[in-house]
């Protein structure tokens, strides 16, 4: 436990799988925004990443680290969204989530049927809900709910990490964010995601260590167990 009123959780020892020799280019989007991707499993993260190549990282804190133990899958907790809201990352509004059931081909097998599992996603509009719903979706279902949009000190923190115009933000993007900027606001080391360790379900836990907070770590290349 922390002094904080929310879940937190502490590594000091993880790892990154990349080139931190190399400038950093911009992508159109990261889900850790600019923030550097870390993990306890390198190998399970190179596996999920196929294509990827670069150096596997041993980063190593000489304190006890707070990361934001964010809410796994699903959106952000509301204070999440708040807070970020109140910081001027973007503003909350009403939009509209959509609901539908589908098959996962992904957990099926030769003698197993697929099972049918409900996904959903956030948008501003109706009308771009209602774009986002499969042609083999059953059952879409609507309902009106606050999602955020892009502000002023988003948009800053959004031309400073991506190549792409903040006008591309989607709600999804930004409830990503929300992630980063919590920590941020808190001036947490980052954030970290439990998710169920499954590789071949391209799934595992993970988290992020922001920029202004990577010099406390002593970084060394280690070999990978390939």
């Amino acid at each position: 436990m922390t002094e904080h009123d929310f879940p937190t959780v502490s590594y000091h020892e993880v790892y990154h799988v990349g080139d931190l020799n190399a400038e950093r280019v911009k992508p159109r989007f990261s889900h850790e925004g600019k923030a550097l991707s870390v993990s306890q499993h390198p190998d399970a993260w190179r596996q999920i990443a196929s294509g990827v190549g670069g150096t596997n990282y041993c980063l190593i804190h000489p304190d006890t680290p707070v990361f934001y133990d964010c809410e796994p899958g699903g959106p952000p907790r509301g204070y999440v969204l708040k807070a970020c809201a109140d910081a001027g990352f973007f503003d909350l509004v009403s939009g509209v989530k959509v609901s539908w059931d589908e098959e996962d081909p992904s957990r099926g097998g030769p003698n197993k049927e697929p099972p049918v599992v409900t996904k959903s996603v956030r948008t501003a509009t109706q009308e771009a809900a209602e774009e986002r719903v499969p042609l083999h979706a059953e059952n879409p279902r609507f309902e009106d709910v606050e999602v955020p949009v892009i502000a002023a000190r988003g948009e800053s923190y959004w031309r400073d990490a991506f190549s792409s115009d903040p006008s591309a933000a989607s709600v999804g993007d930004l409830q990503l964010l929300s992630r980063v900027w919590f920590a941020e606001i808190h001036d947490l080391m980052g954030f970290w995601n439990h998710t169920e360790y499954a590789p071949y379900d391209y799934s595992a836990p993970c988290g992020a260590i922001r920029q202004s907070r990577l010099n406390e770590w002593t970084i060394t290349p280690t070999p990978t167990s390939d």
